[in-house]
């Protein structure tokens, strides 16, 4: 059984599949359904999309340290990093009812992020940005 994984990564995309691999062993080594370790990969997936795309500048040295922590709530997804300050959690909400062609573009994967979360907090600290996700592992159906 594995407790934790962390992982570090810099402004590159390619690292992406290389952390869904390292969650897909944690999953397995913790015997996690795979459904949430699906959710977990999604979430990953827009997550650190959106910090490569939108926090930082060309001339930024984005750093990004993720930790996935185990424990008897579910899983905890911590991603911190020193990019332009965000708090996805006050983020306006995407107006999901609104016709396609009146829908503004973006905000749709932090709106996704949020709904298959159980928990979600942010707080800048020391100048980094720390965003922590909760997820159940057992099922509330």
């Amino acid at each position: 059984m594995i407790n934790e994984l962390r992982f570090s990564l810099s402004p590159e995309l390619s690292d992406i599949g290389n952390l869904f691999r390292m969650v897909e062993t944690f999953g397995e080594a913790n015997n996690l359904p795979e459904p949430k370790v699906y959710v977990v990969n999604l979430m990953l997936d827009e997550l650190v999309t959106n910090m490569v795309m939108h926090g930082s500048s060309s001339s930024d040295n984005l750093t990004a340290d993720i930790r996935l922590q185990l424990g008897d709530d579910g899983i905890t997804l911590t991603l911190e990093d020193d990019g332009q300050p965000f708090d996805p959690t006050v983020a306006e909400a995407p107006d999901v009812d609104a016709a396609l062609e009146d829908r503004q573009i973006g905000k749709l994967g932090l709106h996704f992020v949020k709904s298959l979360a159980d928990r979600v907090s942010y707080r800048l600290e020391n100048g980094r940005n720390q965003l922590t996700v909760g997820v159940a592992t057992e099922s509330t159906d």
